[in-house]
């Protein structure tokens, strides 16, 4: 479904929740606000994503957007405000770049054990081409250009 524009009803849901997805979709404010829409008044709005640490060169915002159909990577400050402006309050906000980094690192080399498999089922242009790409994502985490948040939200009681 388009998480811009869902197909349920006003003040539905006690909990809306997203894990790691928001950093693919382009237009954040209206995500925020499709989330505070449906959900009940004094809800909860909870996600975790990829967020901006730093400045990004030209070249990895490209690589962001076509490679990992990441457009537009927010900032935890960007996603702060965007819920403010519904009229949330931050319940919580929680860095988990280094956590996520680390895990990232230790997905990658488990990855790239798996490469005779993927290779085998897959052929080894997509084993090079998908750890290319990957590479890059978890370098931008390694270097602290990239990192992750959890932020939890209530919107306003009606």
């Amino acid at each position: 479904g388009d998480a811009t524009a869902m197909p349920f009803a006003a003040n539905s849901y006690d909990v809306v929740m997203s894990q790691e997805a928001w950093l693919h979709i382009p237009d954040k404010a209206a995500v925020i606000a499709e989330s505070v829409r449906v959900a009940k008044p004094g809800g909860v709005i909870a996600f975790t994503d990829a967020v901006l640490r730093a400045r990004l060169s030209t070249e990895e915002e490209s690589r962001l957007g076509t490679e990992m159909h990441a457009p537009g990577v927010a900032t935890t400050e960007q996603y702060l405000s965007l819920l403010r402006a519904q009229g949330c309050a931050i319940t919580s906000c929680e860095d988990l770049s280094t956590e996520w980094s680390e895990v990232l690192v230790k997905r990658l080399a488990m990855y790239r054990s798996l490469r005779d498999t993927t290779v085998a089922k897959f052929g080894a242009a997509h084993f090079e081409a998908w750890d290319h790409t990957y590479s890059f994502f978890v370098g931008l985490f390694t270097v602290g250009k990239l990192g992750g948040a959890r932020i939890v939200a209530r919107k306003a009681a009606a």
